[in-house]
């Protein structure tokens, strides 16, 4: 190592001896063209340039990565994506739901897997029950969604209006990774919007898209049919 830094400050020393060689030449060569004082006055302009450019780069600081978050966090609290975009990942749809003025949730899912303990909405379920927001779920007769959704009932009973139903396997035969959310399913003084969760690449999130007026009417529609269809205590069953 020792030799290694001695090697190096030697070829240093080398280079800047060439160096002073070279400049004193131009410089000597220069000052017998134009004289010394036009050559220290342009020696002086040029120190005043090095100067102020040193200056300018050790004052200005570059953009941090904390900086560039903390203006895309004022951004999201301050802009309202939904009237820029038709597509939010889940963080986003779980900030919109959490801020939403709402009287109604209805789900439909295939896994729960975003709403247990611990996961994404959770949190965000838990604090709107408290607001007195109802919330109805939609999912299929399968063992780890009838478990998950039990979990929920347990951790959330106490708390505010929730209720979940088991639907037959062939309401879920489209896809069972998509899901959706309906806001305001039955508000008639408010305007119902839905979001459907879809199976696409959108970074380490999943992508929703806002569902058209129609494509929302049918879903209630088909929703409120089978609710109405349900024996009493159908949604409480599994309690």
């Amino acid at each position: 190592m020792n030799l290694k830094l001695e090697s190096i400050w030697a070829w240093l020393g080398l280079v800047a001896t060439l160096l002073t060689l070279g400049l004193s030449l131009i410089i000597s060569d220069v000052q017998n063209k134009i004289g010394l004082w036009p050559l220290l006055i342009a020696v002086g302009i040029c120190l005043l340039i090095f100067c102020l450019a040193f200056y300018v780069l050790t004052r200005v600081k570059p953009l941090s990565t904390d900086l560039l978050n903390d203006i895309k966090e004022h951004i999201d609290r301050h802009v309202d994506r939904t009237s820029i975009t038709w597509c939010m990942t889940s963080p986003q749809l779980a900030e919109l739901e959490r801020n939403m003025a709402l009287s109604e949730v209805w789900l439909v899912t295939s896994d729960l897997a975003e709403d247990v303990p611990g996961a994404l909405f959770y949190d965000v379920v838990h604090a709107n029950l408290k607001k007195g927001v109802r919330y109805r779920y939609f999912i299929p007769r399968s063992l780890e969604a009838e478990a998950r959704g039990m979990e929920l009932i347990q951790k959330h009973k106490n708390v505010g209006d929730i209720e979940i139903m088991a639907l037959a396997d062939d309401v879920f035969f489209l896809l069972p990774q998509i899901d959706y959310t309906i806001y305001h399913p039955r508000n008639t003084t408010e305007r119902t919007t839905g979001y459907m969760g879809l199976p696409v690449p959108c970074g380490t999130e999943q992508a929703h898209c806002r569902m058209n007026v129609h494509c929302v009417d049918t879903l209630v529609g088909k929703l409120s049919r089978i609710l109405k269809k349900s024996s009493p205590g159908a949604l409480t069953q599994l309690r």
